[in-house]
């Protein structure tokens, strides 16, 4: 056994060795006669394994109080009103810059005039009140 499959016996089996599968346990415990570094990795997934077996500590008293204050005087309807005014923001002003753009593309050229052609004056014939004006411009 090389200390690569040490290790991965360590996460299947733990650092007790003799919960190990009987061809694995015996190769174990002459890698561990052996190697320093396996007596190490040993070490380490004791204190792992010893770490996880202890009960839980609760939470500090004055933690539990703190949250509980902070509960109670939330109101949720501003708290979503804060969240929805803060996530709104980005979208709107994206908008609001596209919007522009568009205005200062389009109104750009308007001081601009246009061709004098007649594919224009055709255009221009649906907004003429008087036929009159576009034949005298033709």
């Amino acid at each position: 056994m090389n200390i690569d499959e040490f290790n991965d016996g360590l996460d299947r089996w733990g650092s007790r060795t003799e919960r190990w599968p009987e061809p694995d346990r015996s190769a174990a415990t002459a890698l561990l006669e052996q190697s320093e570094a396996a007596r190490r990795q040993l070490a380490q997934a004791d204190l792992a394994d010893r770490l996880m077996a202890t009960d839980h500590h609760p939470a500090p008293h004055h933690l539990r109080e703190q949250i509980l204050r902070q509960l109670e005087g939330d109101d949720m309807v501003q708290r979503l009103a804060d969240w929805f005014a803060a996530a709104l923001w980005k979208p709107v002003l994206a908008a609001a810059c596209m919007l522009a753009l568009g205005f200062s593309i389009g109104f750009g050229g308007a001081g601009e005039r246009p061709p004098d052609n007649e594919l224009h004056q055709v255009s221009l014939l649906t907004f003429s009140y008087d036929y009159q004006e576009i034949d005298d411009a033709l």
